[in-house]
């Protein structure tokens, strides 16, 4: 699957154990009513991998193959234990060592700590630099190319 030009790993509850051990350091997720790829969730680990799954269970026109219950997707990712999106963006509360960043129309940003300023200041310059563009379209670059200059 591609998303935003990158190479995306689409998994489900099966393959869910290939995540177990992998630092996430971003974590975009949809309510359930969300533009875009409603109750997707997307992963990338500190390595610049981009995994994808959903939420909810799929359908014919929902354009994804994949599913995993958000009890499962805990242990890939223990932080979404913690996390509760509120509505649109409102009572959100994040989980420790992430912060929070809100997409529009129900999508939602977590990104560890420790590359949360890296982050907002490379994401002001995308999109000065891209002004017809929305950071729902621009984060996935802005966290590859963050850690792609650590590694």
């Amino acid at each position: 699957m591609k998303a935003w030009g990158h190479n995306v790993t689409e998994f489900g509850e099966e393959e869910s154990g290939i995540l177990i051990d992998q630092d996430i350091v971003a974590c975009q997720i949809a309510e359930g009513g969300a533009m875009g790829y409603h109750g997707g969730v997307f992963l990338i680990s500190s390595s610049g991998k981009v995994y994808f799954t959903c939420l909810l269970e799929p359908t014919g026109w929902s354009g994804y193959r994949k599913y995993t219950p958000r009890l499962v997707l805990e242990k890939v990712f223990p932080p979404l234990k913690e996390f509760e999106c509120g509505l649109m963006g409102h009572g959100v509360s994040s989980p420790g060592g992430f912060r929070h960043e809100y997409l529009g129309m129900g999508n939602h940003l977590l990104i560890k700590e420790n590359i949360f300023n890296d982050f907002q200041k490379l994401a002001a310059i995308r999109t000065e630099e891209k002004p017809d563009s929305i950071l729902y379209n621009l984060w996935m670059d802005v966290v590859c190319d963050i850690l792609a200059k650590t590694q």
